[in-house]
């Protein structure tokens, strides 16, 4: 095997790719984004005041382009750009479908910290491509960034300040790329427009928290049309969202049984919204927004139990992001194993339940003999 890249190896720089093909599906996406963008009504300017509406409907139009034919088309196309960049030892596996991150101008929800996307011990790589244009600096960087931030943790007990570091531009099309250890972190916008960026990863292994799909097994006759079966009109997605956001904020302080759960299924099945996966990944999206951010609640407790009701519908819906069970694993939630038991009844059949993926957050036994979750 060839020595391994020392760019790869220390994570402390990026790399831009180019192509037609990545310019022309990234412009399709950025179409599709300016016309859901005017169809759910989403204002510029993010506004604290309307914060928990604004990010509904970013959830769903998050999920609308993840989940469009454009979107996958996307992925497949870019994470074949990304391992052609490296000498053949070094080609990931498998790939994700993408994430897209919208900005509001001001937007305090999408303030970032430094951080890297490593996980584990996996041999992993980032893209990140704009599709919009980008009228300010959006990511920042610190080469080295790692080494830098535990020295700062050390020497002065504090992370490294979020104010210092290289300005990283982007250009409409352009894919990113970096290693698992690239330590960046995302500026607010500060321009007159609203921005968009997709990020997607490829790796060595499958991921644990979405489903992801071996690089091997596209070919030019794959169709890649991404049929769900079930309503997916946006506006009708926004319709959806805000009665389960209203249910949850109906509901988040009653006890989590049995019968609260029964009630949630009963909910979604009424909104043809069982084994849907952009209801599934919206509300995955919102609960992990509430869960971090304090711009929604100025009560922790109450935010905590609203997203435990986000995530459990999250799942319940058909399980697209295991952050949602992950999560409650790792929250206060009463019984909350005796809970998640009761919600693996409820799914049955259901792709990421069975997965290998469902069974290492739960830490269970052979879970290496489960299936692999793709899509």
């Amino acid at each position: 095997m060839s020595e391994v890249p020392m760019r790869i190896l220390f994570h402390n720089s990026y790399e831009v790719l180019n192509s037609s093909l990545i310019h022309n599906l990234s412009e399709n996406l950025g179409f599709e984004l300016q016309s859901h963008i005017e169809e759910i009504g989403l204002p510029k300017i993010w506004d604290l005041r309307y914060s928990l509406e604004l990010e509904v409907k970013k959830s769903v139009l998050r999920s609308k382009l993840r989940y469009s034919n454009s979107g996958i088309k996307f992925s497949v196309e870019a994470s074949k750009l990304i391992a052609s960049s490296f000498q053949q030892s070094q080609i990931p596996c498998y790939h994700t479908m993408i994430y897209p991150m919208i900005h509001l101008v001001g937007d305090q929800s999408e303030e970032g910290e430094y951080h890297t996307d490593q996980v584990g011990r996996l041999k992993l790589r980032t893209g990140w491509t704009a599709i919009t244009e980008y009228d300010y600096e959006p990511l920042r960087y610190i080469p080295f960034g790692l080494m830098i931030n535990s020295l700062s943790q050390r020497l002065f007990n504090k992370n490294f300040p979020q104010r210092f570091g290289l300005s990283l531009n982007a250009n409409r099309g352009s894919i990113l790329t970096w290693g698992g250890g690239f330590f960046h972190s995302g500026n607010i916008n500060d321009s007159n427009n609203i921005s968009c960026a997709v990020v997607l990863r490829i790796s060595d292994q499958p991921l644990n928290f979405e489903p992801t799909r071996s690089l091997q097994l596209w070919d030019v006759q794959t169709n890649i049309e991404f049929a769900m079966g079930v309503p997916n009109d946006i506006a009708h997605l926004l319709d959806v969202m805000t009665i389960l956001l209203n249910w949850t904020m109906e509901s988040y302080d009653l006890e989590v049984n049995e019968n609260l759960c029964l009630k949630m299924k009963n909910l979604l099945q009424q909104n043809n919204s069982l084994e849907h996966p952009m209801i599934s990944f919206s509300l995955s999206l919102l609960a992990q927004r509430i869960r971090t951010k304090e711009v929604f609640f100025d009560d922790e407790g109450k935010s905590q139990r609203i997203a435990n009701i986000l995530d459990l519908l999250a799942l319940l819906s058909g399980a697209e992001n295991l952050s949602s069970l992950k999560n409650l694993v790792n929250s206060d939630l009463n019984k909350k194993y005796a809970i998640i038991k009761l919600v693996e009844d409820l799914l049955a059949d259901n792709l990421a339940r069975k997965s290998r993926s469902w069974s290492l957050i739960l830490q269970r036994e052979n879970s290496e003999l489960s299936p692999i979750w793709t899509f």
